[in-house]
This record gives structure tokens, C-alpha cells and sequence, in this order.
């Protein structure tokens, strides 16, 4: 079946325009359909776009606490974790994370980063099951997921998690992941990531200073480190809660020097919006990165959904425009021009640092969605269900 899709506005234009599916592909060419049966939408100002991007997800621990557990603290929630590791099958992993890829999909995300811990607890069952997962979703023409080995659980005195961990480098890893707190030298663990990204020649996403204590920045070694081994533009660092805990000052050195590193930030609304400020018996502090700062320097930072239902967030349902929603709440971000950036911050942004493009051009294959809103404010605000989707070139709802 071709189409005629009326009154669409496809971003980052904001413009409507009228557009065409002939034989599954994308055309502005309308007058292509001359003598063709068609059948036409009109879309009255929608936005279409190829898909959201969340490029920080769990998708191993997704929907674990569905499970019973109650989980009242970190330290519940690293205590369950550990007991669920030692015990977990791989086909029960690999449901869990479909089951979660499934509602991310329905709600317009095509393009995933996921870390997978890979440790002694459950060796490499749950990256298995996700390199299993990646290659459903592909074959399906639903999701491009993108695997970061993830050493959750240390590697500096523990050989074994840092051999699994070289090993699924070795089973075709997309990034190498890191976590320099779990670690008694933060600086060491930085330096065996490194060490390992140079030797695979892999890109380096790494949780970094998921913390309230402002005098914890291990993110300036992370800076010296990209410069040293000249890996800038191929690092992302995730949650940065501390760099919000300074002052404007500081906050503004660190963020130049992130520049000039060119590392790519994430900011995971949601999980430390629930798990940062705990201790703070007064004005408690949101742990959300101080993003209105960093994109007005020219530093691409993302929103993702981190956790989905695990023992770490009892939150999350697979709407990404929660992230966006959450990280413009807590940002301030209130113009429709702040919006717009908001809305940026899960599509264009973590697109870039994921390597594809959201937006559909001409001659692409008939994949995309179709937003039941008219702005990115509008979008934002309502966060509705999809208005519909294409997928090969066929009106999906």
C-alpha cells in the first residue's frame, strides 16, 4: 500500500509538509503518486520522527521488582540485587528485558543503549540473554540496541569480573562501561577501562559521580584521561550528581573541561531524582546534572530512563518523554525554546551520541512515528500514547 500523508510536520522542520510512502520508501515528491492507488492520513500538524532514542538503560534488571521484594534503601536494593544475580536463568532474564523492549517500542523508542553487568554473581548469562535480545529486535525491525559491558561490581580486586568483563569485549561488546565508584581507587578503575577501550578500540560510557558529596569529582580524572589517550568525542559519562552539588564557578571549570574532552553527558532523571538527597534532612538535593548549563556550553546531554522497575526506581514505563518531562521540571526549562531543548534531550541528542539520525529523510525505508501532538512543549506536557506508526512502509496502530 503507498501513502499520502497530509499536514505532517517532520522534524526537526516545523513546518507542515505533505509526503509520500511509495513502495515502503520515504518521498516529498507527492506528484510520484500520479496513477498509483493510494490511501492518504492526514496528520492536521502531527509530528513525525523516526523514534526516540534512551541511550542508558538496564534492560538485565528491568521489571525485577515486580518480583515482591521490599526495597527501601540503596543498600536493600544492592543486597536484593545480589541475590537475584546468583541465582538468575538466563531465559528468565532475556523475558524480563523483551518484556521492557516491548513497551519502550509500543511508546516510540527505536534505538536503545543498555549497560549488562557482567561479574561473578551471574558470569555472562545476562549478557547472553541480551545479545540475544539485540539480535531479535533487529531481525523483528523493531529496536537497534547498543550492548555496554558493564563491571557493576568492581574489577580492581576481583580478576574474575575483570576477565568476564574482557571476555564479552571479546563476544563483540558496542562500548565498554565503567563505575569508578564501587571502587576503593576510583582512579584505577578509570585506568583499566581506558586501557581496555584503547585495546578494543571501543567507545567508553561510564556512570560517573552518582553522588551527593560535591568533593567527589572523579569526572576530572575521566577529562585528563580522555585527553591523555586522545579519546575525545568518544566518551559518555552518565549521572554527574555531584557536579550539581557546586558551586557556579566550579560548575562552570568542570563543564569547560568537559568540552574540551568532548565527553557526552547523561542525566537519568527519574532513578536520582528517587535515589540522590537522601540523607539531607533539609531542602534535599535533586542530583540531576546542571543541564540548562551544559547545553548552553555546547555539550550534547541526553535524558534516559536508567532503571525500569528494578530494585534501584520502583518507576519507569517506558515513555521517554518522562525523562524529558522530569529533567525540565527540575531544570526549570519552562520556554517553549527550553523545550525544545527538553525534547532534544531525547531525541537529537542522545541520537548523536548514539551515532543515528531521528529525523526521516527522503528515500529512507517507511519506519516512523507519528506523535499525537503539534509542539515539543505539547509533547512534553501530555505525553500521549503514539497518534500511530509505520513499520516497512505499512500504517501500524
Amino acid at each position: 500500500m503507498d501513502y499520502l500523508i497530509r499536514q505532517g510536520v517532520c522534524l526537526p522542520d516545523t513546518q507542515k509538509r505533505d509526503f509520500c510512502i511509495i513502495d515502503g520508501k520515504i518521498s516529498k515528491h507527492t506528484e510520484q503518486l500520479t496513477g498509483r492507488e493510494y490511501k492518504v492520513i492526514d496528520l492536521n500538524g502531527r509530528m513525525v520522527l523516526r523514534g526516540f532514542a534512551d541511550v542508558h538503560m538496564h534492560l538485565d534488571k528491568a521489571l525485577l521488582n515486580s518480583r515482591g521484594e521490599n526495597v527501601c534503601s540503596l543498600t536493600d536494593a544492592i543486597q536484593q540485587t545480589h541475590a537475584y544475580k546468583k541465582q538468575a536463568k538466563r531465559e528468565e532474564i532475556y523475558d524480563r528485558a523483551r518484556r521492557a523492549a516491548e513497551e519502550c517500542f509500543r511508546q516510540g523508542t527505536r534505538w536503545i543503549r543498555t549497560h549488562v553487568d557482567v561479574d561473578d554473581l551471574w558470569g555472562l548469562e545476562a549478557w547472553e540473554a541480551i545479545r540475544q535480545l539485540k539480535a531479535d529486535m533487529k531481525a523483528e525491525g523493531k529496536l537497534d540496541i547498543q550492548i555496554v559491558a558493564f563491571p557493576q561490581e568492581g574489577i580492581m580486586e576481583n580478576l574474575e569480573n575483570r576477565r568476564l568483563l574482557e571476555e564479552a569485549l571479546k563476544r563483540g561488546a558496542d562500548l565498554i562501561g565503567g563505575i569508578p565508584a564501587v571502587e576503593k581507587e576510583a582512579e584505577e578503575h578509570v585506568d583499566v577501562v581506558m586501557g581496555l577501550a584503547k585495546k578494543y578500540n571501543l567507545d567508553v560510557d561510564m556512570h560517573v559521580d552518582e553522588t551527593d558529596d560535591p568533593k567527589t569529582l572523579t569526572i576530572q580524572y575521566l577529562i585528563r584521561k580522555a585527553e591523555s589517550y586522545q579519546w575525545q568525542g568518544r566518551i559518555t559519562a552518565g549521572h554527574l550528581c555531584s557536579l550539581g552539588a557546586n558551586i557556579p564557578s566550579k560548575r562552570r571549570e568542570l563543564l569547560s573541561g568537559i568540552v574540551s574532552a568532548g565527553i557526552k553527558l547523561v542525566t537519568l532523571p527519574s532513578t536520582n531524582l528517587y535515589l540522590q538527597g537522601r540523607s539531607d534532612e533539609v531542602n534535599p538535593r535533586r542530583g540531576i546534572l546542571p543541564v540548562r548549563e551544559a547545553l548552553e556550553m555546547g555539550i550534547s546531554v541526553a535524558a534516559a530512563s536508567d532503571n525500569m522497575q528494578d530494585f534501584f526506581n520502583p518507576f519507569g514505563r517506558g515513555n521517554i518523554l518522562d525523562q524529558a518531562y522530569l529533567a525540565a521540571n527540575c531544570c526549570y526549562m519552562s520556554t517553549k525554546e527550553e523545550m525544545w531543548k527538553a525534547f532534544g534531550m531525547v531525541t537529537s541528542y542522545p541520537a548523536q551520541i548514539m551515532g543515528v539520525n531521528p529525523w526521516i529523510q527522503e528515500g529512507d525505508s517507511g519506519d516512523f512515528i507519528i506523535l499525537d501532538a503539534l509542539s515539543a512543549s505539547e509533547a512534553l506536557i501530555w505525553r500521549k500514547p503514539l497518534f500511530g506508526y509505520f513499520k516497512n512502509g505499512e500504517l501500524m496502530q
